[in-house]
């Protein structure tokens, strides 16, 4: 299974969303509570073209919506903000002039 491919699947059981996903924004290591050991974690960003209502791990996990910037305070793991960083930097901010607003992140 490619990197690529594990995102995809991850994202659908975890949060119930799917789409295309962007060239990624790098490898960070992190922690495994389940599995209890480091781990290395490749992340991608998701342009979301379908949300499901109903998903795998829906009974673990609430999939809830933020602007980018603001979900930074919502990421439990350094290695999710670490990432989220990465995104942000290479993002450029809407413009305020023409009402766009942030890409939205789900936590």
């Amino acid at each position: 299974e490619t990197l690529e491919h594990a995102a995809m699947r991850e994202t659908l059981e975890e949060a119930g969303v799917a789409g295309h996903l962007e060239a990624s924004v790098g490898t960070f290591d992190g922690f495994s509570k389940r599995k209890l050991q480091e781990q290395r974690v490749t992340f991608f960003p998701l342009r979301v073209e379908r949300e499901l209502s109903t998903y795998k791990e829906q009974h673990k996990r609430v999939r809830r919506w933020f602007p980018a910037p603001d979900a930074l305070s919502a990421l439990r793991k350094p290695e999710m903000v670490a990432a989220l960083r990465a995104f942000l930097a290479r993002t450029p901010a809407p413009a305020p002039t023409v009402g766009g607003s942030w890409p939205e992140a789900a936590v």
